[in-house]
């Protein structure tokens, strides 16, 4: 490995270990939240069927396509695996909190006020 490319290494890493901490972070909470809209839904689901067989008439799947329904608005919000891209999701609710973090100006600011950074070769300057 040439030491030029070690050194372009080192200063990437902060910010780019960051970005993959507040990812994996992210992407936990939008599992957890995932898994309990299914928790939910179990018991949900059952109830809105038996109330259709219950209730009789002529739509006797209505209430199970409006829990559906409901079920297709939170995984369009939770935005799990981050495939939509407007602004109804999960991830535009974080996203404030995200650039809060990750703002490059405020880390820069706070690498150099470190000693740890330093010590460590995160704040080396370009050779």
């Amino acid at each position: 490995m040439n030491p030029d490319d070690e050194s372009e290494a080192t200063r990437q890493e902060p910010d780019s270990r960051l970005k993959l901490v507040w990812d994996g972070l992210v992407f936990q909470l939008k599992l957890m939240a995932d898994g309990l809209r299914d928790v939910a839904l179990v018991p949900v689901s059952i109830v809105a069927l038996l109330m259709g067989f219950i209730a009789g008439g002529k739509d006797l799947g209505l209430y199970f396509r409006q829990v559906m329904q409901f079920g297709r608005h939170t995984e369009v919000w939770i935005n799990l695996f981050g495939f939509r891209r407007h602004n109804a999701t999960s991830d535009a609710m974080l996203k404030p909190l995200e650039d809060k973090i990750l703002d490059k100006e405020q880390l820069s600011a706070k690498e150099s006020r470190w000693p740890a950074f330093q010590i460590a070769g995160f704040n080396q300057p370009a050779s």
